[in-house]
């Protein structure tokens, strides 16, 4: 998927969608209700999710496998709800909850992201990394970290201001 290229998941009656090998550079993939299994995959990938009223919806992300140095965002928009904690910290796990990773060779880094909007160029909100279980691969997010975007410069991989961070 190539830079800001757009890849929409349709929902299929099988449920799920089968990607042998998948390549990102920057693109996004809108998933709706289909799980998608990855055999493969390398490069960097936005997956975005939409909520209902704060909770997380779509289908689960499956990577069997992954090349050194891959990453995978998980993001979903802002809604009021996450500015209650305990409502925040349930929707990121449950971001990263529909990932999983079933190699635990180190391969593969994920973030799960709370942003204005969805693509790229949007400020995020709230970030945390991804840790994969090392029985079923699913994905749990760390601590969550408050994004400052009204100060700082410089910016990460994905393009959101993460110089002035404050742990939640």
């Amino acid at each position: 998927i190539n830079d800001k290229a757009v890849w929409k998941v349709q929902d299929k009656a099988a449920g799920t969608t089968n990607v042998a090998n998948m390549k990102g550079t920057g693109g996004f993939v809108e998933m709706g209700t289909d799980n998608m299994n990855i055999g493969t995959y390398s490069g960097s990938t936005t997956f975005i999710y939409e909520n209902q009223d704060g909770n997380i919806t779509g289908g689960n992300v499956t990577i069997g496998d992954a090349a050194e140095n891959s990453a995978v965002t998980m993001r979903t928009k802002y809604h009021t709800s996450f500015e209650d904690k305990t409502t925040r910290d349930e929707a990121m796990d449950a971001l990263a909850g529909k990932l999983f990773y079933n190699n635990a060779n180190g391969n593969l880094s994920g973030i799960a992201v709370i942003s204005e909007g969805l693509m790229t160029g949007e400020k995020a909100k709230y970030y945390s990394d991804i840790t994969f279980d090392g029985v079923n691969g699913q994905g749990t997010a760390g601590e969550v970290v408050i994004v400052d975007n009204q100060s700082g410069s410089g910016s990460d991989d994905d393009g959101f201001q993460t110089t002035e961070t404050t742990a939640v």
